[in-house]
């Protein structure tokens, strides 16, 4: 794989591009490849998001933006990732974008959104992933298809799959995911018991969220293993 850092920072299919792409076929293979291996070009080359600003939602290709490249390459290299947030810094976006992209080029990927609501983890994250889906050329849904049900979304040909629960630490044991994302962490009721059951069964950890003293608090500031 090729790391974030290690990509070009700016896209380069351009609408003419896009379109040539889509009457080639040996081109799709090329491509098809290329994303599998760099998630960043998938990223910035494939990959729309919604920016809200004034009250007003503009749908937009995912911006280059140095800052981002660091994060996707931090969690790529990091399997526990723990990320303090700032609102509009799409931090939320690009983890749904990053577990999208597992999950629709590796086999056997469960992952599952933990949210505080569970109507929370379909709109906030599931629909999110779902958007990502939907915006890809036909093509590349057609080798990749993805069907979506209620927090739940689902990538036959690979076998992986993205499901949304409410906050909870039964909630994990219930499913036991190879990955686990939670956004909002530091709100969650059962913040801790969650993180405990994750540790037992994921392969990979994400947790994302705005500041708010608590048990994220202090497994950023090494609290918790220092006994503090």
């Amino acid at each position: 794989m090729i790391l974030p850092i290690d990509s070009r920072l700016e896209p380069t299919v351009d609408g003419r591009i896009w379109d040539a792409i889509a009457k080639d076929k040996e081109w799709q293979n090329d491509e098809w490849a290329v994303c599998s291996e760099e998630p960043w070009y998938f990223i910035v080359n494939y990959c729309w998001s919604v920016r809200k600003e004034r009250g007003e939602s503009f749908v937009e290709r995912v911006p280059p933006k140095e800052y981002l490249r660091l994060i996707a390459n931090d969690w790529y290299t990091h399997n526990s990732y723990i990320l303090s947030k700032s609102r509009q810094l799409m931090a939320t976006w690009l983890m749904v974008i990053l577990h999208t992209h597992e999950c629709m080029f590796r086999k056997h990927i469960n992952v599952v959104f933990q949210t505080k609501k569970e109507d929370d983890a379909d709109a906030e994250m599931i629909q999110r992933a779902k958007f990502i889906w939907d915006n890809l050329p036909s093509w590349m849904k057609k080798r990749c298809p993805a069907k979506y049900s209620y927090c739940k979304l689902i990538f036959p040909g690979t076998n992986s799959k993205e499901t949304g629960i409410p906050a909870g630490g039964d909630k994990i044991r219930s499913r036991n995911p190879n990955y686990y994302l939670s956004d909002e962490f530091a709100f969650q009721n059962e913040a801790e018991e969650s993180y405990t059951a994750a540790l037992a069964c994921c392969h990979r950890i994400t947790l994302v969220s705005s500041a708010n003293p608590g048990f994220m608090r202090d497994l950023v500031k090494d609290k918790i293993r220092s006994g503090l």
